[in-house]
């Protein structure tokens, strides 16, 4: 374009959201040697008076011809600014404005868009209370002093994506009708967003917060997306309320205080030293990928949450309950992790990076509450230790000797109480710190009782030598010393005594039990020699000669199927022989049961097959192959359609029964009776009753591990029959899919 040296040599950028503003050069006269008009110019000491009368006179200009739809105002240079109050009926363009000095747009009116997009702020920037009616343009705006946005109402859409503030940020009680976006906004110095209202969704995604930031009482209405934003100080959200998802995947959290609330999305996120104060439940957050890092659990109800792969690096944990939709979800963890520098994807500058270190998975192969770690999850893993420590007298004529004998409490206790205590002992002046590790409060209290009676028997000593030692001379105090070591090492080998004594009694009950083995085969070589006949006749076994220890109950997650067949008691009561009859093939299928690897147990009352598995790839093969049968029961009995199998899970305890095993949890096969959903559901899609149900424990845990070859569709009628009335999980019908080779 062709400059008019006559005319200002500024050149208007075109603008994305305006009409009519495209690209153009400035059409007002040239004011300073720059070949700048009065509006562009840098001289804003020089033109100031002139300026604004002829600014005003430009807008009221404006604002009076019907046919300009919005205010041109880019690129305008201004001196310090006081529009308290104004108000603009139209639109504003101020894209790429400069603002040299303090600008006060406190109480400002926008009716129309406004945009600041690009502008500069050179001093303090004052909108407090202003409204924007429209939608608010300020992506790239530069704010190097402080900028007060406290009260400010935005009607529209609010854009302040890249914004940077140097300074303090003000946006306390401001309201957000519309969609915030602060994706990629930089607060240098602190950020208040306090009590802060934001109806429609909120994207903070990116931002970075060096200062502290206050985010306590904000509301959040809409949806909140806070991924990968950083929090470099303490960050403060107490009363803060989210009432839609909200996504703090990959933000990293240097101090978070009062953060709360359900499904909270927080993988990959890094939180360093952050403490959920104030809150008794945290519920259905996903910590997968997540780095937690000083971070405190301590006391706090976990449900429904999930830790795959997160990284637990000094994680207070004492007192947490975690429930068994958690554990079934956390499959791995880490514990420690590195930091690598990587390229940035945008910028390609290196940028440094939390990664897990592989070799502190746990467990090392596998998952929790699978296979071989069957009972093993990860808060088993992570439980925090119980620590406390007394201090205790030590005599400095014989402390070597007394600390050698609290060096034993650790195995006293194992011998007395069956307790495992771990102590440390440091020296404090004439003291001795004794520092205790338990698993639980219950082995506290017997550690708090055993030590002060253990402690005793060498203090007791120790103070009657100490009284003699006051008068006594030099060598009936040596005499006194060793007196007193000896006592102690006789306590110590006390403690050691014991301990070898219970090895030997455990020795000679090995050496008792092979005694009878070697006498029971010599008894029958015996019988041999007398009547070789013998060999050829069925073994007995031995009757036990001690009583059977008690059975170890373990907990364990318990997979079970149940199964009838519709219509049986009307076809029984037709035909007394039916059961007999039926019964020769429900035994042909439980056969089958107990041929799968994960099979625990399989029974047979009446039409029903109940089935217990100790995973769920095998009760689905069993529920498969029952379903498939069911063609077979109808062809040989016309009036029955098949079978109606119901799937569930949940813990349980167990003791093994020979090749059984025994449920001990109350109530583990009690299950729902849905006849009538399950019927109205069949009948609506024309289907046959030979079908495959589901409650709901069993469809999370088999969805949570993206299993392809069944599918899950809930039905949505609310169960009314049986013994659980208007407390029933949710009911799904179960469909097989076929897998191709």
């Amino acid at each position: 374009m062709a400059e008019d040296k006559k005319r200002c040599r500024y050149i208007r950028p075109e603008h994305p959201f305006f009409p009519g503003h495209k690209e153009e050069q400035c059409e007002h006269p040239v004011y300073d040697e720059e070949g700048f008009c009065l509006f562009h110019s840098a001289q804003v000491e020089e033109k100031q008076a002139e300026f604004f009368l002829a600014l005003d006179a430009w807008i009221a200009a404006g604002e009076a011809d019907k046919s300009i739809k919005a205010l041109d105002l880019r690129g305008i240079v201004f001196p310090k600014l006081n529009w308290q109050e104004r108000k603009f009926a139209k639109s504003i363009n101020l894209r790429n404005a400069q603002f040299s000095g303090d600008a006060d747009l406190s109480n400002a009116q926008f009716s129309g868009d406004a945009d600041l997009s690009n502008a500069q702020f050179s001093g303090s920037a004052y909108l407090m209370n202003a409204q924007f009616s429209g939608d608010a343009y300020l992506m790239n705006a530069q704010f190097s002093g402080s900028a007060d946005l406290s009260n400010a109402q935005f009607s529209g859409s609010a854009y302040l994506m890249n914004a940077q503030f140097s300074g303090d940020a003000d946006l306390s009680n401001a309201q957000f009708s519309g969609s915030a976006y602060l994706s990629n906004a930089q607060f240098s110095g602190d950020a208040d967003l306090s009590n802060a209202q934001f109806s429609g969704s909120a994207y903070l995604s990116n931002a970075q917060f060096s200062g502290y930031a206050d985010l306590s009482n904000a509301q959040f209405s809409g949806s909140a997306d806070l991924r990968d934003t950083k929090f470099e100080q303490r960050v403060w959200m107490d009363g803060a309320e989210f009432h839609d998802t909200v996504n703090f995947s990959g933000a990293q959290f240097a101090n978070v205080r009062g953060l709360q609330a359900n499904e909270i999305n927080l993988c990959g996120a890094v939180l360093e030293s952050a403490n959920f104060w104030g809150i008794e439940e945290i519920k259905q957050h996903d910590f997968s990928g997540a780095f937690l890092l000083s971070l405190s659990l301590a006391n706090k109800a976990i449900i429904d949450c999930n830790f795959t792969g997160a990284v637990f690096d000094a994680v207070h944990t004492r007192g947490w309950e975690v429930n068994d939709a958690t554990r079934c979800n956390t499959l791995f963890i880490y514990t420690a992790y590195e930091i690598v520098q990587e390229p940035d994807e945008e910028s390609g500058e290196l940028r440094p990076k939390l990664i897990p270190k592989p070799g502190s998975r746990v467990p090392a192969r596998g998952n929790f509450g699978e296979g071989e770690h069957a009972n093993f999850f990860f808060d088993d893993y992570l439980k925090d230790p119980v620590r406390w420590s007394f201090a205790v007298d030590a005599p400095a004529m014989v402390r070597s000797a007394f600390l050698d004998f609290i060096a034993e409490f650790p195995e006293f206790m194992r011998l007395e109480k069956g307790i495992g205590v771990e102590i440390r002992q440091r020296q404090e002046g004439g003291m001795v710190r004794v520092e205790f590790c338990v698993s639980t409060e219950a082995e506290r209290k017997e550690v708090n009782e055993a030590f002060p009676r253990f402690y005793n028997r060498a203090k007791q000593g120790a103070e009657s030598v100490e009284n003699e030692f006051i008068t006594a001379t030099s060598v009936e105090a040596k005499m006194l010393v060793v007196r007193l070591d000896r006592k102690i090492s006789a306590l110590r080998n006390d403690v050691q005594t014991g301990r070898i004594l219970l090895e030997q009694k455990q020795q000679i009950h090995q050496l008792e039990t092979e005694k009878r083995d070697l006498q029971r085969q010599m008894d029958e070589l015996d019988r041999f020699d007398h009547d070789p006949t013998i060999a050829l006749q069925a073994e007995e076994p031995p009757a036990p000669l001690l009583p059977a220890p008690p059975q170890i109950q373990a907990r364990m997650r318990l997979f079970f199927l149940q199964s009838d067949i519709p219509g049986f008691s009307k076809f029984q009561s037709e035909d007394p022989h039916a059961d007999t009859e039926l019964r020769s093939w429900l035994v042909g299928y439980r056969q089958y049961f107990s041929q799968l690897d994960g099979h625990l147990r399989s029974d047979i009352e009446g039409d029903s097959i109940k089935g217990f598995f100790n995973n769920y790839d095998n009760l689905l093969e069993a529920a498969r192959y029952l379903h498939s049968k069911g063609p077979e029961i109808k062809f040989e009995f016309p009036q029955l359609e098949g079978f109606r199998i119901l799937l569930n899970t949940r813990y349980a305890h167990t003791v093994p029964d020979g090749e059984n095993h025994e449920f001990t949890t109350p109530g583990i096969t009690e299950t729902v009776r849905t006849d009538q959903p399950m019927k109205d559901f069949l009948k609506a899609r024309n289907l046959s009753q030979n079908a495959v149900w589901c409650l709901e424990p069993f469809q999370a845990y088999v969805e949570q591990r993206h299993v392809t070859s069944v599918q899950f569709e809930a039905i949505s009628e609310t169960l009314q029959k049986g013994k659980n009335d208007g407390n029933c999980p949710q009911l799904y019908w179960v469909r097989f899919i076929a897998q191709q080779e």
